[in-house]
Formats: structure tokens, sequence, C-alpha cells
């Protein structure tokens, strides 16, 4: 069985296409929905499904939910799916083929395709979990953490804990570099095919954010890389956090003096 776990928040506008492509799953699916508060039709949308499991905690963050979904799940492998995303409708048979046929994988690592709302016909790109079938220090610090593409057995987090509630918008990047700087890190088995699509939209968290999301960002980012940094850690690796933390810095202060907010410039220039 799969379980798939999502947390919601006022996504009430899009949520329906997330549901229906976990209600579409090949095999039995457990699907855990918990949700922080919405003050929408987002609780009442998924009471119209009798199978979700909703979980409702007002005020909980992103992380606190995946983490509140973790503790609830009964099943050998476990995804992330967004509110306003999509599983692809095989997603679930290849993760159960995988498990199956290798007793020792950990993670399924998969690709993720990009759809833009506004720009439905634009080319984005498809990019892979997994490089290589491996989680990558490079992507992870310098490119998107595509956690949505990946499937785990549920001893990934037995082993190594959930998410880091401390990030508002990163614990899924600092979860997977934890798994990545692990002396033996988990054993990756990589497809090529897609088992999920983003889409992104005027109110995506990560992948549009406004000046104020941004600037939550970076200083998730710029937090994230010196932590990490404080480490005893290879030195390649320690050059792509300098890099995310160099990068971070300089995108929000130039944000920051677009929007003519010199405070806030001034204190990305202390970080």
């Amino acid at each position: 069985m799969l379980t798939i776990i999502t947390a919601t928040l006022n996504a009430g506008a899009f949520l329906d296409r997330a549901l229906a492509s976990a209600a579409a799953q090949t095999g039995p699916v457990q699907h855990i929905v918990v949700d922080g508060g919405s003050s929408d039709e987002t609780v009442a949308i998924c009471r119209r499904h009798p199978a979700i499991d909703l979980i409702e905690v007002p005020g909980c963050s992103l992380y606190e939910a995946w983490n509140l979904g973790l503790a609830r799940a009964r099943s050998d492998a476990i995804m992330f799916l967004n509110a306003d995303d999509e599983l692809m409708l095989d997603a679930a048979k290849r993760v159960a083929a995988a498990f199956a046929a290798d007793p020792d994988t950990d993670i399924f690592a998969g690709s993720a395709a990009f759809i833009d709302v506004d720009r439905p016909d634009a080319n984005l790109p498809v990019l892979a979990a997994a490089p290589k079938g491996m989680l990558d220090v490079a992507q992870l610090a310098a490119g998107v953490p595509v956690i949505n593409a990946l499937a785990f057995r549920p001893r990934v987090f037995t082993r190594h804990g959930g998410f880091d509630t401390v990030y508002r918008v990163a614990g899924d990047r600092a979860f997977l570099l934890r798994l990545a700087l692990l002396p033996e890190p988990p054993r990756v088995v990589a497809t090529d095919a897609v088992l999920y699509r983003y889409y992104i939209h005027a109110g995506s968290l990560t992948l549009r954010s406004g000046l104020v999301a941004r600037l939550r960002i970076a200083r998730d980012h710029i937090a994230l890389a010196r932590t990490l940094l404080a480490r005893d850690i290879e030195p390649s690796t320690a050059l792509w956090l300098r890099h995310m933390k160099r990068r971070e810095r300089v995108v929000a202060l130039l944000r920051c003096l677009a929007a003519r907010r010199w405070t806030e410039a001034w204190r990305f220039v202390r970080l």
C-alpha cells in the first residue's frame, strides 16, 4: 500500500485535482490530508471523500503537517502530494513494482514535470529527483529538491527522523541534504519516468513567490547553509553550501532594493 500525505491550507481552488490523482492510483492507497486551519471550502471538499484520512490541526505548519502524516502512515511506501499538484496515474504502480523488486531499496526516485498554468504551452524542464541514482548535494543546494517525485520506505523516517519544523519552506531541502550527507546514505533506485506534476501559479509557495515569500525562502536557505557549514563536511559540499548562501543573500538584497525596503536589505547584508 502507498501512503500519500498532503498538507492543506485554503487550498479549495485547486484541491480537487490533487485528490483525484490520489484516488485514481492503482492498488490500495492511504491518503492522509492534514489541514492547518482552512477558512475556505478545503475541509468540506475533503469530507466529501470518505476514503481520505483527514486530520485538522489549526495553526500547524507544512512540515508539522507532514510529520503528523508520517505518524499516521501505515503502509510500506510514502509519498508527498502538494494540494495544488498531482501524481501521475501510474505512480503507485511503479513504486510498488520497484520496492517489490529490491527489498534493499530505501527510496524510489522518479522525475517531475512542471506546468505553468498561465503559459500551458511553455516548454518547461523535467527534473530528475535523484540524478545518476543518488541524492545529489549540488542539486539540493543549488537546484530544486523535487521531493514529491520520491517514494520512501517508512524505515527512512524511522532511522533518520522526520522534517525539521524550524524551517518554514526549506524543510524538504534540509531533510534531503541530511540524508545525502550521511556516511551511508539511503539506497536509491531511480527511473526516468515522470511520477509527479507540479503546477506553477500565482499562489505557489516556492515556484512563483511574491516578495514576502521569497524573502522567507532566502532566510530559510541561509539558515540551513549556516547550520550545515558548521559541521565537518567535505570541501566540495561546503563549496555548494557557500554558493547557496551567497546566492540567496544576493537575490534577497536585490529584491529588497527594488522594493525600496532599505531596512530589510541591510539585514540581508549582515546575514
